[in-house]
């Protein structure tokens, strides 16, 4: 196994605007009669993509869309020529109690890809004991591989089995 530095596409920033965009126009194209009649049931943030969802033209979600797809193209391309990407799952380990779950920041520029992801245990903070984890990645339609990186991953080590100190 041979471990290379990698990075993402240049189109990177630009298609998290798109997926931004297309996941507003989305999110209200499903839920518009619902919000007019009772939008004050709705979290704010989610009010929020909504309401600029709701003002969305058809040529800048086209547009969107086209970006997104040339991005998915490119990571593709990149994807090739490794077996799997390795990165942190979130950048931050993970939080304490419910009211949040964490930041998806490092999720997204494979779901707006559309592209296999598996994240992993890979320890805990040594201050808090909060969990970290690392997110394994793969080509499009690479789900099988991945899963038997993440397979051999968890033979090899045991994360998976231990657990933060509850306070």
């Amino acid at each position: 196994m041979k471990l290379v530095s990698v990075k993402l596409p240049s189109s990177f920033e630009s298609a998290i605007a798109a997926h931004k965009l297309v996941m507003c126009a989305e999110a209200a194209a499903y839920h518009q009669d619902a919000f007019r009649k009772k939008a004050e049931l709705y979290h704010p943030q989610m009010s929020e993509w909504i309401e600029a969802g709701l003002k969305t033209s058809a040529v800048d979600y086209l547009r969107a869309q086209r970006i997104r797809a040339e991005y998915r193209e490119e990571l593709n391309g990149l994807l090739q020529e490794v077996d799997a990407w390795l990165t942190p799952t979130a950048p931050t380990p993970a939080p304490e109690g419910l009211s949040f779950t964490g930041s998806p920041i490092f999720n997204l520029p494979f779901t707006n890809a559309g592209v296999p992801s598996l994240s992993v245990p890979i320890g805990f903070t040594p201050d808090r004991g909060l969990p970290l984890g690392m997110q394994m990645v793969a080509r499009a339609l690479g789900e099988e591989s991945l899963l038997a990186l993440g397979n051999a991953y968890q033979q090899a080590t045991t994360w998976h089995t231990e657990r933060p100190q509850l306070n």
